[in-house]
C-alpha cells in the first residue's frame, strides 16, 4: 500500500505511529504528524505518499495493520518504562556497579550471581567469565582454551577495545567491577570510587588504542619494541654476563 514509507522512516516506532495516524496514504496531507515528527520528515512522508507506487488496500487489512501497530507502540512504551525503572533501582542499590558497566550489564551480573552479596563475594576471575559457564566447562572437558569473557563482553569498555586486547580489557574491567560490587554491598552508596575505577579502565583502553602493551609484570613495554636488545641479535643473543671477581 505504501512501500516508500519504510525507506523514508527508519524508526520502527515512528513508522507505527504514522500508520496509526494516517491509516491510508491518501490521508497524508490532512494528517497532523507534529506530535512525533519534525517538519522536514513530515514533508518527506507527504512527498513519498504523492508518488507512491502502492496498490489499493482493503479496510479489513487496514484494521489488522492498525492493531499490530498499536501493539508495537504499547511495547515501546512499556520498554521505556521498564528501562527507567531498572535505571532508578540500579542507581539506588548498586551505584558503583552501574557506573562501571551500566545498569543493564550490572543487572544481568546480579541476576546471574543470584544477589548483589553473592556477586561481591566472587573473585574477579569468576566475574570475568560469568555468563559463559557452558563454554567454560566445554573447554575444560575438551582441553581447549577457556573463554576470556562472559556477560562483560557487551560492556562498553570491552566493545571499544581492539580485538587483540578484548580479553585483557575484560580482565581489567572484571577487577574493577568486583571491587565496585563489594563497595555497594559492604560500603556506602557513593559512586566516587567507581568513577576513579572507570577513569583508570578508560586510561588502559586509551593505551591499547595507542599501541602500548603490558608484559607479565604489568610494566609498559610498548615503546621498548623500537629499540634493539643490548649485545645485538634477536632476543638478547650476544649479551654476556659480567664475570664475578676472583674467578
Amino acid at each position: 500500500h505504501f512501500p516508500e514509507l519504510a525507506k523514508t522512516v527508519n524508526d520502527n516506532v515512528v513508522y507505527a505511529k504514522i500508520v496509526l495516524a494516517m491509516k491510508s496514504r491518501f490521508n497524508a496531507n490532512q494528517t497532523d504528524f507534529s506530535d512525533f515528527m519534525e517538519e522536514e520528515e513530515v514533508d518527506r512522508v507527504r512527498q513519498a505518499a504523492l508518488i507512491s507506487m502502492g496498490t489499493e488496500i482493503a479496510e479489513e487489512d487496514i484494521d489488522s495493520i492498525s492493531r499490530l501497530c498499536t501493539e508495537v507502540v504499547k511495547a515501546s512504551k512499556y520498554r521505556e518504562q521498564l528501562s527507567a525503572y531498572l535505571s532508578n533501582r540500579m542507581q539506588t542499590i548498586a551505584p558503583n556497579l552501574t557506573t562501571m558497566v551500566g545498569e543493564q550489564i550490572g543487572a544481568r551480573l546480579i541476576q546471574k550471581a543470584g544477589s548483589l552479596l553473592t556477586l561481591a563475594k566472587y573473585p574477579s576471575s569468576t566475574v570475568q567469565i560469568l555468563g559463559a559457564e557452558k563454554a567454560l566447562f566445554r573447554a575444560l572437558k575438551q582441553k581447549q582454551k577457556t573463554p576470556k569473557y562472559g556477560i562483560l563482553y557487551n560492556a562498553q569498555l570491552v566493545t571499544k577495545a581492539p580485538a587483540a586486547n578484548k580479553g585483557t580489557m575484560s580482565r581489567v574491567l572484571a577487577a574493577k567491577t568486583s571491587l565496585s560490587a563489594r563497595i555497594d554491598s559492604f560500603g556506602d552508596h557513593d559512586n566516587s570510587a567507581a568513577l576513579d575505577y572507570r577513569t583508570a579502565a578508560e586510561g588502559r583502553l586509551k593505551q591499547f588504542e595507542e599501541g602500548l602493551t603490558y608484559g607479565k609484570s604489568g610494566n609498559a613495554n610498548g615503546q621498548a619494541k623500537q629499540f634493539a636488545p643490548r649485545g645485538g641479535g634477536a632476543g638478547g643473543a650476544g649479551f654476556k654476563r659480567p664475570r664475578a671477581e676472583g674467578f
